[in-house]
């Protein structure tokens, strides 16, 4: 399965020269403590905005060059055939940023877990925009300088072809 983690801004703001434009101690310990022990994907440069690999998670970095040797990390250079491989999987891999990679894994993410944070920083990168109504919101805690909340992605009601035939035979509205 795949998910988002990420905290932005009242805008939608998640960067400011390649690094996050805020310093909330309790929100990286929650990161911490959600993706440990998880494979994490992310794009090169959020990867090297952090001093080394990070423990205890499996890092996936959508590259197309192997920048860096290390153990605990593979790169991808398919992205999105990436996705389609393990969408489906038990294992909770935690998609951590950046922009491009957000918006590239949206449609196969099925939960997210967004610190919304207070306020709004100057910030040169942002979490593209998305619908709510596609998602619902599973728990929420409010923390003093943001609002951790757990979407979870809402069942698409699929009508079947034969269905809206009949409908449209008995004139009725068509709902969706």
């Amino acid at each position: 399965m795949l998910s988002i983690i990420v905290a932005f801004d009242e805008k939608l703001g998640i960067g400011k020269n390649g690094w996050m434009p805020w310093d909330l101690p309790e929100d990286l310990r929650l990161f911490k403590e959600r993706t440990l022990n998880h494979p994490i994907i992310m794009g090169s440069t959020t990867f090297f905005g952090f001093p080394k690999p990070l423990k205890n998670r499996h890092t996936f970095v959508i590259n197309k060059d192997a920048l860096l040797q290390h153990p605990d990390v593979t790169y991808v250079k398919d992205l999105i055939e990436f996705c389609q491989k393990v969408k489906d999987e038990e294992v909770e891999y935690f998609v951590c940023g950046g922009a491009s990679i957000y918006q590239q894994t949206l449609p196969y993410c099925q939960k997210m877990y967004i610190s919304h944070v207070h306020g709004v920083f100057p910030a040169d990168t942002y979490f593209p925009k998305f619908s709510l109504n596609d998602w619902e919101v599973i728990s929420s805690v409010e923390y003093q300088d943001f609002t951790l909340k757990e979407y979870k992605r809402k069942e698409k009601r699929n009508m079947r072809v034969v269905d809206i035939i009949e409908k449209k035979k008995k004139g009725l509205a068509l709902s969706t």
